[in-house]
């Protein structure tokens, strides 16, 4: 009985171990994704901010080229009518 008991323990001991192996390798490759998963959403967000401050930066130009043409084709207008 007592060999029973102590393959038993044995066993029990060397599957504990292989648990806790498991897990940690577990663990180290869990957290080294969400490191990288936080890396590449931080470069994205970077990203989305730079892309939305070059958007603006767009829209202000259309604007400002939208008004010139206007005041163009008023300009024209009017002088169209003096002659």
């Amino acid at each position: 009985m007592s060999e029973i008991l102590e393959q038993y323990e044995t066993v029990s001991a060397k599957n504990q171990r292989d648990l806790e192996s498991w897990f940690q390798t577990k663990t180290e490759t869990l957290n080294k994704e969400v490191a990288s998963s936080t890396e590449v959403l931080q470069t994205s967000k970077s990203e989305i901010s730079e892309i939305r401050r070059t958007l603006q930066g767009l829209e202000i130009e259309l604007q400002s080229q939208l008004s010139m043409y206007l005041t163009f084709t008023w300009t024209l207008t009017l002088s169209l009518k003096l002659l």
